[in-house]
């Protein structure tokens, strides 16, 4: 997905009780579809918090030092549970059309023909 930048004020700041903090942040008004999108798409993301306290954006010479990102316990999901929520998600975007136990079934039986047809 890349950086995503957008003009924001940090508003409040709440320490909480495990020595992390909870940030409050309130961007500016009249958003763009597209950033309001981005910005929806990262809703419960896992990430590095980087904010640039000036009137510029950030580039690349400000990203040298971030480390990489330690695999949380809870996003080392199977691939099988990965696919599922995934299959959610399209089911979702699709409108919601019947029953998502009998979608997932189909696609997965449809994803299983598909590969039992490139068997020789």
């Amino acid at each position: 997905m890349g950086i995503f930048q957008i003009p924001a004020t940090i508003n409040k700041i709440t320490s909480m009780s495990n020595r992390s903090v909870r940030i409050q942040v309130n961007t500016q008004e009249n958003m763009t579809d597209k950033d309001m999108s981005r910005l929806m798409a990262l809703h419960e993301k896992y990430g590095h918090f980087l904010f640039l306290a000036d009137d510029r954006q950030i580039d690349t010479a400000d990203l040298i030092d971030i480390p990489d990102l330690p695999v949380r316990e809870e996003e080392q999901k199977s691939k099988s549970q990965r696919l599922r929520a995934v299959l959610f998600i399209l089911w979702k975007q699709n409108g919601e059309k019947g029953d998502f136990e009998i979608y997932y079934h189909q696609k997965m039986e449809a994803f299983i023909d598909a590969v039992k047809n490139k068997l020789s």
